[in-house]
């Protein structure tokens, strides 16, 4: 062993020093050749340093205001917020008394029987019974809770007595009573607006809301003088007490360290008693002071004087300077703390996040919420774009722009899962827009135009559901999934357009005598919009046909809104189903109890398709009352979807003309059927290997359910 030891020790040391050079070679690391290795611990080590600082002041304003207790007792600066409120509340009351002249369109024998089948009320016959009329308009709104929360604003009462002054011309200073108030809900019930209120009104109510709350300050209050100029500061800048590791990233090579989710805000706003000691200059000084001013009306000037002092702090754009001043602040900070030059710092700060936290805190959104979020996504999404567009740094960029865009998704999901207004509905992408649209109960040639270029196209390409064209933002992206949930949402948002009476921009007008002139008479085939007189004898009537309007939104829906799982028994049926017979004529077709025929020459040419799935499982409601009322939803020479068999000449002619649905249309369904009809075809041929292997794979998995989705494949389940 020595002895071949001593033979070939020159190849051991060779043999040695190769290995000490690759050992020294990698330890040294030339160049980051072999990469630059983890930086947990100085991530970390930053983030516990920044914690410590809590707050950072990188901004302040030094300003002077001059406040009056009358200006404190009206407070100005809550005005945007007092007339967004009150036009909110005015939607309100508008929506209360359409829902109430909804419920009197119900027969009067349905209305008592229904009543007989649920709660007892004192005086029902008045509630429930009787025409509404200005003696009992309030007791049949509070019998139908539709005034429970309008009744307890703040701002009902004046906005009622702004009303009443305006229908009825009364005087300023005026103040109606309670039968004042029911005669102006039965003025607008009878004549209700067909907008919202316009700027010009709001002005109006705003100048009547400060007379009158002028006019309710008490003699001794009025007679308070105090005047207050007020000296301070308003301090901005970072809290960094909630840090946490993941929100610092720092990239060592280029020196550049990324703070998330951390955005400028107002830290402090305060007026010491004395603004500079060593002068004399105190913070607050009395100009004038007169009556029985007491602690308290001191107290709320000084309050005041701070409000206004943060709103010019605001104004003179803090928040900006804040943010500038931080990034020079923390680069210094962090080279500091790294010992190596730090070139940038960037905030990822996103107001869409932040605001979306606070609106979902009472887990409900309303429209004002839902226009600030509207608003706050796009500028979300521009800044998400602009770093997907960024031509230097292209990995990093982009992959904040995919972390950005996932915690927007996230936060989309989660307000999803909030009551919208009213809540019938769930937040969602076209929350806002319906009630954009539906606030004036009509829809013009703009909105008409939006509405079908959000109706994007569906295919079913036998390989996946997907929408043809996107927006070109691609702002569904953010909000849904998958199509289906679309489908669903755009049907739903015209559902209740059309039950709420909202109707295309669309008018014709007729002459009619005064004399024999019955709005009720118009009712079955019309929608009556106005109507005024001409002279004594003649009145002009506006009105729309109700058959434009379905003709409308028929040509508008999905013909398609279902849940995957209503196919699951259809796919996977283990019977020997009749599935197909030889077609040769639609009136040939056997009716059958359940399911429906489909017929597609695209799809086969000698067959028809029994398809055993309830159609309230496939259709919106108003295609599947079609369906069941005519016998078919739709036939020509190539396609055919129906219960088969034959009908009457005069039925079977009357139905031709009422088809409601357009060649895409019945091409989506079609689509439709054939991608279904492939997935039961696979899954109804597989061989007894697959099916052994399914069996095997059923009895050691999991037990939860199987999920049926469309993916790249068709339609399949997933484990």
């Amino acid at each position: 062993m020595i002895g071949l030891l001593l033979k070939n020790w020159r190849f051991i040391i060779d043999v040695l020093l190769v290995i000490g050079l690759v050992v020294l070679l990698f330890w040294w690391n030339p160049m980051k050749i072999f990469g630059g290795g983890l930086k947990l611990e100085e991530t970390a080590n930053l983030v516990t340093e920044v914690n410590q600082i809590q707050e950072l002041v990188t901004a302040e304003y030094y300003g002077e205001v001059i406040t009056s207790i009358e200006e404190a007792r009206l407070n100005p600066l809550a005005e945007d917020k007092i007339r967004n409120d009150v036009r909110l509340l005015y939607d309100d009351l508008l929506a209360a008394l359409q829902h109430l002249k909804d419920y009197q369109d119900i027969p009067k024998s349905q209305r008592v029987d229904e009543y007989r089948e649920g709660e007892k009320t004192s005086n029902w016959r008045r509630k429930v019974k009787h025409e509404v009329d200005s003696r009992n308009i309030l007791d049949k709104l509070e019998y139908l809770e539709l005034m429970v929360e309008t009744q307890s604003d703040p701002y009902f009462r004046p906005l009622m007595g702004f009303l009443w002054r305006t229908i009825y011309n009364q005087e300023k200073g005026e103040l109606p009573n309670d039968r004042d108030e029911e005669a102006t809900l039965y003025a607008i019930y009878r004549n209700p607006p067909i907008r919202s209120m316009a700027t010009r009104e709001l002005d109006e109510f705003m100048e009547d809301y400060y007379f009158h709350l002028q006019e309710s300050i008490s003699r001794r209050e009025s007679r308070k003088k105090l005047t207050m100029i007020g000296r301070g500061w308003v301090k901005a800048g970072f809290d960094f007490s909630d840090l946490g590791p993941e929100s610092v990233v720092y990239y060592e090579e280029s020196g550049i360290v990324h703070l998330i989710g951390i955005a400028p805000k107002i830290l402090n706003a305060d007026i010491n008693p004395w603004f500079i000691p060593e002068k004399g200059i105190p913070g607050f000084q009395i100009l004038d002071e007169r009556g029985p001013v007491n602690f308290h009306d001191a107290k709320r000037v000084k309050q005041y004087c701070i409000d206004k002092l943060t709103v010019q702090a605001y104004q003179a754009s803090i928040l900006k300077n804040a943010h500038d001043q931080g990034q020079e602040t923390l680069k210094n900070f962090f080279s500091l703390l790294t010992d190596k030059e730090i070139n940038q710092v960037i905030f990822h700060s996103s107001p869409f996040t932040t605001f979306a936290r606070e609106a979902a805190k009472d887990e409900w959104i309303s429209y004002a919420e839902a226009y600030m979020l509207d608003s706050l996504l796009e500028l979300e999404i521009g800044t998400i774009d602009s770093l997907n567009r960024t031509v230097q740094n292209q990995s990093v960029n982009k992959g904040f722009a995919n972390e950005h865009r996932q915690i927007v998704q996230h936060a989309l999901h989660d307000l999803g899962q909030y009551p919208y207004q009213d809540g019938r509905h769930n937040f969602g992408f076209l929350s806002k827009l319906s009630s954009d649209i539906a606030q004036d109960s009509l829809i013009d040639k703009q909105e008409e135009q939006l509405i079908q270029t959000l109706r994007y196209q569906v295919a079913f390409d036998h390989q996946e559901m997907k929408f043809i064209q996107r927006d070109s933002t691609e702002r569904l992206g953010y909000w849904i999934e998958h199509p289906l949930q679309y489908l669903k949402m755009y049907n739903t948002m015209l559902r209740d357009w059309e039950g709420n009476g909202v109707i295309p921009d669309k008018f014709d007008t007729v002459t009619v005598s005064a004399k024999d002139f019955d709005p009720e008479m118009y009712l079955d085939t019309v929608k009556i919009i106005d109507y005024f007189n001409i002279d004594q004898e003649s009145i002009e009537l506006v009105y729309s046909y109700k058959a434009h309007s379905e003709t409308f939104y028929y040509s508008l829906y999905y013909p398609l809104e279902f849940e995957l799982s209503a196919l699951e028994g259809f796919i996977t049926s283990k019977d020997v189903p009749y599935d197909s017979v030889a077609y040769s004529s639609y009136s040939r077709l056997s009716v059958v109890e359940e399911g429906f025929w489909i017929v597609d020459q695209r799809l086969n040419e000698q067959y028809a398709f029994h398809i055993k799935v309830s159609p309230d499982q496939l259709f919106p409601k108003h295609l599947t009352d079609r369906l069941l009322g005519q016998q078919f939803l739709y036939r020509s020479d190539t396609a055919y979807l129906g219960f088969g068999g034959t009908m009457g000449a005069e039925t079977d002619s009357a139905a031709i003309t009422r088809d409601p649905l357009s060649i895409e249309q019945v091409n989506t369904v079609s689509d439709f059927f054939a991608a279904l009809l492939d997935a039961r075809k696979k899954e109804q041929n597989k061989g007894f290997v697959q099916k052994t292997t399914d069996w095997l794979r059923s009895r050691t998995s999991s037990t939860a359910p199987k999920t049926l989705f469309v993916g790249r494949k068709g339609f399949r389940f997933q484990e």
